[in-house]
């Protein structure tokens, strides 16, 4: 699951896409953020609710949306059982880092 697809989850999730053209893709995404073309990636669902993506369980979460809200994205996949990829930096403060 990516947490926002904006241009470096296009790119994890293109990559991600070449090397296991089986694995399932659900991008959290905006509905001004849908029209932002993800070009030749193909198969990625797209929810418009973290509560619609978590129904998916999904094994890993890449925190890719902006890095504000970085640590409240881990903390909620986390509290889900999700493995993490983050971006970095982690934060822009360090309010809940050390949870």
């Amino acid at each position: 699951m990516f947490w926002d697809l904006g241009s470096i989850g296009r790119r994890h999730a293109k990559l991600l896409k070449e090397l296991y053209p089986e694995v399932e893709i659900i991008a959290i995404r905006s509905r001004r953020s849908l029209n932002r073309g993800l070009g030749e990636i193909t198969g990625i669902i797209n929810v418009f609710s973290e509560e619609e993506a978590f129904k998916n369980e999904p094994d890993i979460v890449f925190i890719t949306n902006p890095t504000s809200m970085h640590v409240d994205s881990a903390i909620k996949a986390v509290e889900k059982d999700c493995h993490l990829f983050i971006e970095k930096p982690l934060s822009n403060e360090l309010k809940n880092v050390d949870t």
